[in-house]
């Protein structure tokens, strides 16, 4: 019996140790929080940062607004104005290209039988055998001499002279004395012109051998 009441005096003796001790780790816990304070309310200003730097010196003397915004062209506004003579150079060449692939004797049907050949030095002759209709108001044949030039990518034909003169004169008073063409595909064997004028169409050309009227060479 008097052990048991020794054991009951212990432990009621530790459990007022335990209960003094959570006591003073409660105070303990109270006086910190009163005098520490959180580091998340602690705000470091931030540094100032230079508004400008160039060739590693800083600048003080003036700062940009971060709301300035840099002057936008508008759309399709060029940088830099065209040169009008790359365009003109271009143009030229492709001139170039055509009077040299258009040199010698074409072949093409149209009322007719038509041969013309062109030469380097800005001339050519035309041949016309018409076909039956055409020939009751121009004659079954016409000779023409005539001058030739490419611009801006269009074949130029004017009539100088012809014979018989009269029906060349008759040809001339309506279709006239020139005939202009937009070159639309041209190669060492085809020419596709686009003839301009009133009633617009499109003209094949193929290269071809001198007629037998002609001979073998223009008479010098």
């Amino acid at each position: 019996m008097g052990s048991g009441m020794n054991i009951f005096s212990l432990l009621r003796s530790q459990a007022k140790v335990i209960l003094c001790a959570l006591a003073m780790l409660v105070l303990l816990g109270m006086v910190w929080n009163q005098t520490d304070t959180p580091s998340s309310l602690v705000v470091t200003p931030p540094a100032e940062t230079p508004s400008s730097v160039s060739g590693g010196s800083t600048d003080t003397g003036s700062k940009t607004s971060p709301d300035a915004v840099e002057p936008v062209a508008p759309a399709g506004t060029p940088t830099s104005p065209a040169d009008p003579s790359t365009g003109q150079a271009e143009a030229k060449s492709k001139d170039e290209e055509y009077r040299a692939l258009m040199l010698g004797c074409w072949f093409h049907i149209e009322s007719g039988e038509h041969w013309i050949e062109n030469f380097p030095d800005g001339t050519s002759r035309l041949l016309l055998k018409l076909d039956f209709v055409s020939s009751l108001i121009y004659g079954k044949q016409l000779e023409m001499d005539l001058t030739w030039e490419v611009k801006d990518g269009v074949l130029t034909h004017t009539i100088i002279k012809g014979t018989p003169q009269a029906n060349v004169d008759s040809l001339v008073k309506d279709f006239g004395k020139a005939r202009k063409s937009n070159v639309l595909e041209i190669t060492q064997e085809r020419m596709l012109l686009g003839t301009l004028g009133k009633k617009p169409k499109k003209d094949l050309w193929t290269r071809s051998p001198l007629p037998k009227e002609w001979g073998e060479a223009k008479p010098k």
